[in-house]
């Protein structure tokens, strides 16, 4: 919208929170229609100590087989070799083109991790 000016933003935006308020409201009365008709909400399951360590388990993993974290890991291994900092390995990874699995730059506690990761689960290293 090119021609948008203060008031038409500020009412767009008064819309928009008036719509959240009524989807708010909505929900929390279809969510109190289920209790009284005795569903239990929530997944207490996923509370447990061991569930969460599953989901811990299973970033981990995920975060391993991503194929632009073993690329890096590899040119890390390598760059571990050379005798370079952590923060000198991000800041080559990050000339290089490299990206984490979620598309930032790399950092040198992202590098630490993706280390100890891979030493955790006997990957490359």
């Amino acid at each position: 919208m090119p021609d948008a000016n203060t008031l038409t933003i500020g009412i767009f935006a008064t819309l928009g929170h008036h719509e959240r308020e009524l989807i708010g409201e909505c929900t929390r009365k279809a969510l109190a229609v289920k209790k009284q008709q005795g569903f239990v909400l929530g997944s207490p399951q996923n509370l447990t100590p061991q569930a969460q360590q599953i989901g811990v388990e299973a970033i981990k993993q995920k975060a391993l087989t991503n194929k632009h974290n073993q690329l890096a890991l590899l040119t890390i291994k390598e760059y571990l070799h050379q005798g370079k900092t952590l923060q000198q390995i991000a800041d080559e990874l990050n000339a290089s083109g490299f990206r984490t699995a979620k598309g930032h730059l790399f950092q040198r506690v992202k590098v630490q991790r993706l280390i100890n990761k891979s030493t955790y689960n006997s990957s490359p290293f």
